[in-house]
């Protein structure tokens, strides 16, 4: 039997280096450790506690690299919510997010849920070296709908309100999806189990009957 009450996946896309790894561990570890570039998926499981009820959350970090890009559909359809990463200072990464973007929606569920987050804050205390402002990564958030956040994976700065703030949302109505499962199940338990008793009655009736007409 689970020690859980629900599943839910998260996939964290975005271009090679922008910190989508680091930022996993800084949210599971309060601290990251030397990166190298994610070869395919990496899977980060860990039980979540909601409301008094435990959920298995599935961490997937994608990988950024081009060669391996045709491998994330599958997670994207199976994800609860979709993370997608840039890199504050990195014009590349955040002109990519509409790619990421419209990659992620061509094989997820129309009710998946999207986080936007400008990582690598920590960077960009001088003017010269932002090259995404804040107001660009939130009017890109609004436009598709998104949650947003700045974060630093180095420093720990806002990430752990970042993922709290999308696995709130995702363990609620995965839990409530379980419980209308359990409930649809109970139910159809209970047809069958009359459907059985009145089956039962019926031979009951019958071999009573058929021993009256032979004695």
């Amino acid at each position: 039997m689970n020690d859980y009450e629900a599943i839910v996946e998260v996939a964290i896309v975005g271009n090679s280096f922008v910190g989508k790894s680091s930022l996993i561990k800084q949210f599971l570890n309060g601290e990251i450790s030397p990166c190298t570039p994610t070869i395919a998926v990496d899977i980060f499981p860990f039980i979540d506690s909601f409301e008094g009820q435990k959920v298995l959350v599935k961490l997937n970090d994608t990988a950024g690299r081009e060669q391996f890009r045709a491998l994330n559909s599958e997670f994207f359809r199976r994800a609860h919510a979709i993370i997608l990463v840039y890199d504050i200072t990195s014009r590349e990464s955040f002109e990519s997010l509409n790619f990421w973007h419209s990659t992620a929606i061509e094989s997820c569920s129309p009710t998946t849920k999207f986080l936007l987050i400008g990582n690598k804050l920590d960077l960009a205390s001088s003017s010269e070296a932002r090259a995404v402002d804040t107001e660009q990564g939130s009017r890109f958030a609004a436009a598709k709908d998104l949650f947003f956040m700045e974060t630093s994976a180095s420093s720990g700065e806002n990430v752990k309100k970042a993922f709290d703030l999308v696995l709130r949302e995702v363990e609620k109505n995965a839990l409530e999806a379980s419980r209308i499962i359990a409930e649809k199940e109970r139910v159809e338990m209970k047809k069958r189990l009359v459907i059985l008793q009145k089956a039962s009655s019926r031979t009951s009736g019958e071999f009573a009957q058929s021993k009256s007409c032979c004695s």
